[in-house]
């Protein structure tokens, strides 16, 4: 008797770590849908631009709670930075591909940027992307873009007009098919955020740019153009923007 119960609570343990391990996987997928940097194309003024994917530089988005968290429990309000940037250090420590890090709360506070070691290879970026998603405190990652010599960062956020006429029913069908809905905190009506957890940021852009009721879709970039105080630091540490 003890054999068969000693025997069931093994099986229960082997369970239970089966679905934690499951569970692990499935919050790591959710937080960045797979993607191939092939894929990394949009449309601008009617015409195919594929940028290319910068070599030196990626963007990480962290969760909004942990930098809420943080602010709730200091007092200046200046905690959701210090969060970020004791994580940057931190990552930068854990993972021998990563050199340095930009952080300008006035390109986004939610985001860091990171400068990768010289003579990587896609793979070896593609992998690093991957890493990084599977760290709790992480949104999501991008690649950064390069166009005319300047380095861009895409995020979550795109701009699209409709074709006039067309039917809020069959707009509400296609952004759900997308898996895109309007921003609720932007200035402007004409701008939609992806959930990126549910599809590739560029396939949902792409989706909707070429659906005969879009007039346009175009990806919404921010150039990485650090302020005076983060170009210093950025400077003292040896880095360039500039840098594919």
């Amino acid at each position: 008797m003890k054999h068969l119960i000693k025997n069931h609570f093994v099986i229960l343990l082997l369970l239970l770590l089966v679905a934690l391990q499951a569970g692990t996987a499935s919050l790591a997928a959710a937080r960045s849908a797979p993607y191939s940097f092939d894929s990394v194309w949009f449309y601008r003024d009617g015409t195919r631009v594929v940028p290319e994917i910068s070599s030196r530089w990626l963007t990480v988005v962290f969760e909004p709670r942990y930098l809420s968290d943080a602010d709730d429990i200091a007092s200046d309000g200046d905690a959701g930075a210090a969060f970020i940037r004791k994580k940057a250090r931190a990552m930068i420590q854990s993972h021998n591909l990563l050199d340095d890090y930009l952080y300008d709360p006035n390109i986004a506070e939610d985001a860091c940027f990171f400068r990768m070691r010289d003579g990587l290879k896609p793979e070896d970026a593609s992998r690093l992307i991957n890493q990084l998603n599977r760290d709790a405190t992480v949104k999501y990652v991008h690649p950064t873009l390069v166009l005319d010599s300047k380095t861009f960062a895409f995020f979550n956020a795109f701009e699209m007009e409709w074709k006039t006429g067309t039917p809020q029913a069959e707009r509400e069908s296609l952004l759900r098919a997308s898996h895109a809905v309007p921003d609720e905190e932007a200035e402007k009506e004409n701008r939609y955020l992806v959930d990126v957890a549910a599809i590739p940021f560029f396939k949902a852009v792409n989706l909707l740019s070429q659906d005969i009721r879009v007039l346009r879709a175009a990806p919404y970039l921010v150039e990485i153009k650090p302020s005076i105080r983060a170009r210093m630091s950025l400077f003292m540490s040896g880095g360039n923007i500039g840098d594919s």
